[in-house]
């Protein structure tokens, strides 16, 4: 009996020690070298902001300081999301605001700045907000959705090096977190947080991800890619930088396909003997390189969808590449590609999968026609 009370004694004693363990003990942040990412630093550390690579582990929170973005945090301590960057900021250093929306189901902690002191440009950052999340969230159904989902957006516009992209503070978004980097009135800034909400609802929630499983010929990555980038056009709030963005992505898409360097002005795409060895097609293939995948992600997937609103508008058929992708988000009509070929002649449905194959350009005008419907919904 002795032997008995004894083994449980010792159990009881070791999950004490875990709890206190797993609850008192963290590793300090580390100061790590500023890196750059996709667009922006990645890495940082700075008097009010700090983004870092924490290797899984429980990271000790400074005092004043507060941890955005975690899966799970206490008294002093905070887990960030795995193979993403842990943020935190200076309490003091930033105001927080509630929002929340008609068609989206997300209930906003919004940071920023202090030093952020006119209302009017304020009053742009939280439009670009509002905007994104109701427009995705219908587009997934979200306005009937009961569940609440928490989520931080912080603006990190002004902290950077320079106000360029490429010298803004941009760690990792997560489920819990995403940034604004650039100033309100930038047309990249915009696209940029459009992307990321996209992908807030087409990759991070895993439970809202099942129809691309359907998508057949493209991947669940791709899918996510052509989606994000699609919505960078359709559900921005500027006509011009409409245009601007299709014209840059159309002049790409037309060097790629005639293989004329000499229309490439910007990186990524303005190394000849890379360019030269590209695929000009939208399916990511195992030998893709770097640019193969940029420009099948961010040039061609977008520009097929907007085509393919084209030739829906052309056609008269009473719908629109918004109302297909909301049907087969929530509903059983699961194949983007079936339910085109219900409403456009099967000729047309050839002539999308030659644009994906690189095989053809995708016409100017049905973009033309689709950039005209958009600026006038």
């Amino acid at each position: 009996m002795k032997t008995k009370y004894f083994i449980i004694l010792t159990l009881i004693s070791f999950v004490i020690f875990l709890f206190y363990f797993q609850n008192k003990e963290c590793s300090p942040i580390i100061y790590q070298k500023e890196e750059k990412g996709s667009h922006g630093y990645r890495i940082w550390s700075g008097p009010t902001l700090k983004s870092f690579d924490h290797k899984g582990e429980k990271i000790c929170i400074p005092y004043g300081w507060k941890a955005l973005g975690a899966i799970d945090q206490g008294e002093g301590w905070a887990i960030f999301p795995d193979e993403k960057t842990g943020t935190i900021i200076l309490s003091s250093a930033f105001n927080e605001e509630k929002m929340d929306f008609v068609d989206s189901n997300y209930k906003i902690n919004f940071i920023y700045p202090k030093n952020i002191n006119n209302e009017e440009e304020l009053i742009k950052y939280k439009d670009i907000v509002k905007n994104s999340f109701n427009n995705i969230g219908k587009l997934f159904g979200d306005n009937t959705n009961k569940t609440i989902n928490n989520h931080t957006v912080l603006i990190t516009a002004g902290l950077g090096e320079t106000d360029y992209e490429e010298d803004s503070i941009y760690p990792d978004p997560n489920i819990n977190l995403t940034f604004l980097i650039l100033k309100p009135d930038s047309i990249r800034g915009e696209e940029l947080f459009i992307h990321a909400v996209m992908h807030l609802y087409n990759r991070q929630r895993v439970d809202l991800t099942k129809y691309q499983n359907f998508q057949k010929p493209i991947s669940k990555i791709d899918w996510q890619e052509m989606e994000a980038s699609w919505s960078e056009t359709i559900f921005r709030t500027s006509n011009e930088g409409r245009k601007i963005r299709l014209d840059y992505m159309y002049n790409v898409h037309n060097a790629v396909k005639d293989k004329n360097f000499s229309l490439i002005k910007y990186p990524p795409f303005n190394d000849f003997y890379k360019f030269s060895k590209m695929k000009g097609k939208f399916t990511v293939e195992k030998d893709f390189t770097f640019l193969d995948i940029q420009y099948s992600h961010y040039i061609l997937g977008p520009i097929v969808m907007i085509a393919t609103e084209g030739l829906l508008q052309k056609y008269n058929t009473g719908t629109n590449v918004k109302d297909i992708l909301t049907k087969i988000h929530t509903t059983k009509m699961n194949n983007f590609f079936k339910e085109l070929s219900r409403v456009l002649p099967k000729y047309e449905i050839d002539n999308i999968y030659k644009w994906l194959n690189g095989e053809e350009l995708a016409p100017r005008d049905l973009l033309d026609i689709a950039i005209n419907y958009y600026n006038n919904q």
